[in-house]
């Protein structure tokens, strides 16, 4: 009940109903699945939150998650980054980035107009890396191809703390991080003890959004795309969740635009305006109506 009494030091573990209640709203709000393996690492970092933020129990802490707006969208954003720990780096899944430069110069190769503009979306970006792998990927693409080409990547996340830090562009020991020399070289500023900066040419080139995949895409950066790469994204969603994020993207893309998610992350479906690629070491798809 809120408002119970209760001390730091005598803190009681999160009642079953309690945990519940949060667990439904958490995984609505982000669309997020949270495996029962994993539950004893969630509670914990619920605990800590009650301490961290003072509140007098999880009772009165679940009540200012629930109705107080300006503390709810604050909040859900520490637990979300709290809770869903995501791997990322530059390049991840090669192949992947290997098919979008094939795809892109044979979209170049193949166009009518003369200085086509090409956009595209990395979904679930996080702190950046893949929205600027796209980025040099596209780069190399596009000012390779002659006449040359304009592009714009848009990265957007839930997390607005990691988007401060893709929009910021700094990263430490690239050559760990799937980055080979002549990239390093190419695309970044180096700085001393291991840090080193995306440059400014293709920072400008990329722009970042705090977004909730489970919503319609409402920005005009957002639509009429040649690329849309949704990649380690949907892994963390239900299956039925998994389907509706797809069709909600499917209006974003232009016919004949490619939509890239990790292998494995969308089996046994298929929405009809799009084509499975017959690509074997990656899942990709093309809108065709």
């Amino acid at each position: 009940m809120v408002g119970q009494s209760c001390t730091f030091s005598s803190l009681p573990e999160l009642a079953d109903h309690h945990f519940r209640h949060w667990k439904s709203v958490f995984e609505h709000h982000t669309g997020i699945q949270l495996s029962m393996e994993r539950e004893g690492f969630v509670r914990m970092v619920l605990q800590n939150r009650v301490l961290e933020k003072g509140a007098s129990c999880f009772e009165n802490y679940l009540h200012q998650l629930l109705s107080s707006p300006t503390f709810g969208r604050i909040e859900w954003e520490v637990l979300f980054d709290k809770i869903v720990i995501g791997e990322t780096r530059f390049f991840r899944h090669a192949p992947t980035f290997a098919f979008l430069s094939r795809h892109i110069r044979e979209k170049l190769r193949r166009r009518d107009e003369s200085n086509p503009h090409l956009s595209a979306w990395s979904l679930g970006c996080s702190t950046g890396e893949e929205a600027y792998s796209l980025a040099m990927t596209l780069y190399r693409s596009c000012f390779g191809a002659v006449p040359p080409s304009s592009f714009q990547v848009t990265g957007t996340d839930i997390n607005r703390s990691s988007l401060d830090i893709a929009r910021e562009g700094v990263y430490r020991n690239l050559h760990e991080q799937g980055v080979d020399p002549d990239s390093a070289r190419a695309f970044f500023d180096a700085g001393g003890n291991g840090v080193a900066r995306v440059r400014e040419f293709v920072r400008n080139k990329v722009s970042f959004l705090c977004h909730n995949m489970l919503e319609p895409a409402t920005s005009s950066l957002l639509q009429n795309l040649d690329i849309i790469s949704c990649q380690n994204v949907l892994t963390y969603l239900q299956r039925w969740r998994r389907r509706a994020v797809v069709r909600q993207l499917i209006p974003s893309l232009k016919v004949g635009g490619v939509l890239v998610v990790g292998p494995g992350e969308l089996t046994g479906w298929k929405p009809a305006e799009l084509e499975r690629l017959p690509e074997s070491d990656i899942q990709a798809y093309r809108r065709v109506l």
